[in-house]
């Protein structure tokens, strides 16, 4: 039986030092291996380093692993443990990192500058802490996802769902989030100056000591959302925006919605 499609046994974890330096072979790069090639210790360590498109990676611990610049789009890495894994410059798009049955993705401290994760599904993954700079995010879902801390400095995130994720003290400096999707997120002390957020969707969401000097926030919605002692100046734009008492903010409404 194939082990990369069967589902008559549980997937072991592995750490860093079960794993690194085993033989990668053409049968595991292909995903060809099968179940009696090997023990099942040896089989499910060579599933864990089946760094492929569409990879199965399921429940791998691929703690402190160097993946940079791997093309892993479309792999599945649900309830995988990613704590300080590097993925800088890696392919991710439509990758699934997401939690399911409680199961979640611990990507704490890992690695992502300058990945791609367009499409990704990261939908309560753990990213607190995460290096995220240069990241490519589009259409990248992260509902519910804790992103406390995280590096996401100059990230692309447009038209990213991310309600009800926790951004708490994120690094969010020119980062790009036109579009999205901020509903009930949380984004307390987070560092959003010169973010663009226009158009986005941030009602219900929280934004008290967050900066936001020269963000802008055109069109978006922000009915509902808190914003006691955020960092304001003259050059957050809000023209267009609907405030949180649901008063539209009329041009030029700069640095206040008067």
């Amino acid at each position: 039986m194939n082990t990369r499609t069967g589902t008559s046994r549980n997937r072991r974890r592995y750490g860093k030092a079960a794993v690194v330096g085993a033989a990668v072979t053409a049968a595991l790069m292909t995903g060809t291996i099968e179940a009696s090639a090997a023990p099942d210790a040896d089989a499910d360590a060579q599933w864990c380093q089946s760094f492929v498109p569409y990879a199965d990676l399921h429940d791998c611990d691929l703690t402190g692993m160097n993946l940079a610049s791997m093309d892993l789009h479309g792999v599945n890495m649900r309830g995988a443990i990613l704590w300080r894994t590097n993925l800088s410059g890696a392919y991710l798009s439509g990758a699934r990192l997401s939690g399911a049955h409680a199961v979640e993705a611990d990507l704490s401290g890992a690695d992502f500058l300058g990945a791609t994760l367009t499409g990704a599904n990261l939908t309560g993954a753990n990213l607190r802490g995460a290096h995220m700079r240069d990241a490519h995010m589009t259409d990248m879902v992260a509902v519910r996802a804790d992103l406390t801390g995280a590096g996401l400095t100059h990230a692309n995130l447009t038209h990213a769902n991310l309600t009800h994720a926790n951004l708490t003290d994120a690094q969010l400096t020119d980062a790009q989030l036109t579009g999205a999707n901020l509903t009930g997120a949380n984004l307390t002390g987070a560092d959003l100056e010169r973010a663009e957020f226009a158009r986005a969707d941030l009602s219900g969401a929280t934004l008290n000591k967050a900066n936001v000097h020269g963000t802008g926030f055109a069109d978006a919605n922000l009915r509902g959302a808190q914003t006691a002692d955020w960092k304001i100046n003259f050059f957050t734009v809000l023209r267009g925006a609907t405030w949180t008492n649901e008063r539209v903010c009329l041009f030029p409404s700069q640095g206040a919605c008067d």
